[in-house]
């Protein structure tokens, strides 16, 4: 995209650009995306000005500050323009059977999301996100008719990640925030070596991932994990 744009610019030295990004947002590396563009954009562009927007209009002081933690040393922090928020950590017992664990774990998970609704007024919406479509191979419509039962008149979407950036809900339900599903490493990575990605930008685009999970939320965060199996982003909120 950008050799296009410098096309661009060849053929028209006069065309102007105005370009809007955040590279705490970046999470689309697997379709070869690259924060060099927005890290290093003046030399790509020449002269070009910026402008650095630094206010989150959309979650309050706590969770943006622990979105500040999480992101720590990756740039300038980012600032709320109102106090308060919440965020809650439950941790659901550990199933170290594996033959058992897609058969009890659902259901753990499940009551943990119908608690928490339950907690929230009638007019709440409600953003519950997992890190890939699959969940415990639970088909998507089985799961939102479990979730959904009892809640008919509430707001609420099942999402991943992925799908709800540049969304927003007043309480974001993370599920499985575990060490293997928040960073998820996947085993053959060597279509992201093809694209310049090592496993160290991995990771960062994972951490970013969770940022962009975190953040969806005007007022609380719920991360539901499991014993045993805590994601490692979850100490780096330093709640």
């Amino acid at each position: 995209f950008n050799l296009f744009l410098q096309s661009i610019l060849r053929a028209n030295p006069k065309m102007r650009f105005v370009c809007v990004g955040d590279d705490w947002q970046a999470i689309n590396g697997y379709a070869g995306s690259d924060t060099t563009y927005l890290q290093s954009f003046t030399s790509h562009f020449p002269g070009a000005a910026y402008a650095t927007l630094l206010t989150n209009f959309r979650s309050p002081e706590i969770i943006v500050e622990a979105g500040n933690n999480l992101m720590r040393g990756h740039g300038e922090k980012a600032q709320s323009n109102r106090p308060g928020g919440e965020i809650w950590i439950h941790t659901l017992p550990e199933v170290t059977d594996k033959s058992q664990r897609y058969q009890l774990m659902p259901d753990a998970y499940i009551n943990a999301i119908r608690g928490i609704i339950a907690k929230y007024p009638e007019n709440t919406s409600f953003a519950i996100l997992k890190r890939t479509n699959d969940f415990f191979h639970i088909p998507a419509y089985n799961l939102e008719t479990r979730i959904r039962e009892g809640f008919r008149n509430r707001s609420i979407e099942i999402s991943t990640v992925h799908t709800f950036k540049g969304r927003e809900a007043d309480v974001v339900i993370v599920v499985e925030v575990t060490e293997r599903k928040f960073p998820l490493f996947h085993q053959d990575r060597s279509r992201h070596r093809i694209l310049g990605h090592t496993d160290e930008k991995l990771l960062l685009e994972e951490r970013r991932l969770f940022y962009v999970a975190v953040t969806r939320a005007k007022l609380v965060v719920h991360l539901i994990t499991e014993e045993g199996r805590q994601s490692p982003f979850i100490k780096d909120l330093t709640l």
